[in-house]
């Protein structure tokens, strides 16, 4: 289905150097893996769970593109994720949800 595929968010703003990324599978806990590129360098991979996994990202660049990528869909396709970004001071600069099939990308851009 066309919801499946690649997804572009949009560009946002950020006034600070760092984020703080969030992410969990937001359906049946059932095994969707992602990884999560900046610039196209991967910065983290993991298996979703249930509750928010939280890791840290420097923005190197004014300009810095974030793919998330649905590596595996678990045992119930599509793959089912919801990403959360903070900036340094947890501010909200992205909340959303996927539904990808496998090797699918969601991206978003975000400027300093």
């Amino acid at each position: 289905k066309e919801e499946y595929i690649s997804v572009n968010y949009g560009s946002y703003k950020s006034k600070t150097k760092k984020s703080k990324i969030m992410c969990r599978d937001y359906d049946a806990v059932d095994g969707d893996a992602i990884r999560i590129l900046l610039d196209d360098i991967q910065v983290f991979s993991c298996t979703l769970p249930g509750d928010y996994k939280v890791f840290y990202v420097d923005f190197p660049a004014n300009i810095n593109v974030i793919d998330f990528e649905a590596v595996g869909a678990g045992e119930s396709p599509p793959n089912t994720a919801q990403f959360t970004i903070l900036d340094d001071n947890d501010e909200l600069i992205y909340d959303g949800m996927w539904s990808l099939l496998s090797g699918f990308r969601a991206r978003i851009k975000i400027t300093k």
